[in-house]
């Protein structure tokens, strides 16, 4: 009797079973490559094994769109970006750079450091004239202080405690925090418009002889020492301001003591200088300018005042004579100043103080411009000063007081996700291209 017959035993003469090696399919070797390796790709070991033994293979694998990684990528971006600067001030040593004093970084001229994202401590002088306050969201009240020695390429923020407004607060003169680009705070705009507006300037006292020497060498801009130590760079357009003091001087008589115009006028010419009268610019005095020599001023006064009768109330300013020495200021822009000998040479422009005075016949009378120019001697100059306008650079920095590194610490941590998030989805872009590739 015979057993049960096997598949290879009924079909002995299949030809599909002559030659094929045990375990193997010769003929579909090279289908099982490249299409059962895809089905693994996609399905993987559990779904092929279903797909063998006929039971229900499961759902296909989804994968991401690759668009999708790609915008989030993109995504990361801007704050990986925009947060750098904090991630990297985190990093920073948690002892502030000693900077010492500002003028010897913000020296007219010269190139400054990059400061931004440094942790620092330096030292300058507060501008407390234009000292502006901000009120935060939080309620928190920051002041914003420009640093002399700095021009308009340093401010300083300071938060001001929480005090009655009434208070006069103080601002230091050292300052420690994190300086940033002025240009990237909030704060900026704000600022700058305040400046423009108001035409704030900066000062510089200078000396006559300064600007002589640098008006020599024919520059447009005059780049001038200054009376304390520093140096001033005026540029073409800045004005200089000169105030003379000549051998005149302004002689003021009370309209009442000397209530006749005519009885006034005979008492200054008895004093036997040459003189102007200017009339009278407010109806209670008489002015004139007498060429009278500095030494020989009280004298001129006292022989004035004895031709009064009665006692005077010095407090009025009807009654009484003053004599002063007459003083005369000018404008002009740096870039127009020249040197003639041993004078001062620029236009007279919209100025609208007398030009001065010559004697002629006896008598003053107003100087004649010389092709509308000014000719100032050295000698008459009493003092010169520049007149910069403040320029709020936004390329200039604002140290941001008491903000020190650890206190970025959040935001690190938040660059940091970002970063991982974004090396994420750029590695799922990199493994959907290999396999679109392969």
């Amino acid at each position: 009797m015979r057993g049960p017959v096997s598949e290879s035993e009924e079909h002995p003469d299949d030809p599909e079973h002559d030659d094929a090696p045990e375990g193997a399919n010769a003929s579909g070797e090279d289908d099982f490559e490249d299409d059962d390796l895809d089905d693994l790709d996609a399905l993987g070991v559990d779904g092929v094994v279903a797909q063998m033994t006929g039971d229900e293979p499961p759902r296909r694998k989804q994968h991401r769109p690759p668009w999708v990684s790609a915008l989030v990528v993109l995504a990361c971006l801007y704050p990986l970006v925009s947060m750098w600067g904090d991630f990297r001030y985190w990093l920073r040593d948690a002892e502030p750079e000693p900077l010492g004093d500002s003028i010897e970084i913000f020296e007219p001229g010269a190139a400054v450091p990059d400061l931004a994202n440094r942790y620092v401590t330096i030292e300058g002088t507060p501008d407390v004239q234009w000292a502006s306050v901000l009120t935060k969201k939080s309620g928190a009240k920051v002041s914003y202080l420009r640093v002399l020695e700095g021009g308009g390429r340093l401010f300083a923020a300071v938060p001001r405690p929480a005090r009655d407004d009434a208070t006069t607060p103080e601002y230091p003169s050292t300052f420690t925090g994190r300086v940033s680009r002025f240009g990237d705070a909030r704060a900026y705009g704000w600022v700058a418009r305040l400046y423009a507006d108001e035409g704030v300037t900066q000062l510089f006292d200078v000396t006559a002889e300064a600007i002589a020497d640098a008006a020599a060498a024919g520059d447009a801009s005059l780049r001038l020492p200054t009376t304390d130590g520093r140096t001033v760079i005026a540029e073409a357009d800045d004005r200089i301001r000169i105030v003379t003091r000549r051998d005149d001087a302004r002689v003021l008589l009370g309209v009442e003591s000397f209530p006749d115009a005519e009885a006034a006028q005979a008492a200054i010419a008895a004093l036997g200088y040459p003189y102007i009268s200017l009339g009278e610019g407010r109806t209670d005095l008489r002015r004139y300018v007498v060429r009278i020599p500095a030494a020989k001023r009280e004298a001129a006064r006292k022989a004035l005042l004895a031709k009064v009768e009665g006692e005077i109330d010095e407090s009025d300013p009807k009654e009484g004579v003053s004599v002063f020495p007459l003083s005369a200021t000018y404008t002009a822009p740096a870039g127009e100043f020249s040197v003639e000998g041993d004078a001062l040479v620029f236009p007279y422009g919209d100025n609208t103080t007398s030009p001065g005075y010559t004697e002629r016949a006896g008598a003053l009378v107003e100087a004649e411009l010389d092709g509308g120019r000014l000719r100032i001697p050295l000698s008459e100059v009493h003092s010169a000063r520049v007149e910069k306008p403040v320029f709020v650079d936004p390329d200039g920095y604002l140290i941001e007081v008491g903000v020190d590194p650890s206190s970025q610490l959040k935001w690190a941590i938040l660059w940091l996700l970002v970063l991982a998030v974004a090396l994420t989805n750029a590695g799922i872009l990199v493994a959907s291209a290999r396999r679109r590739m392969g």
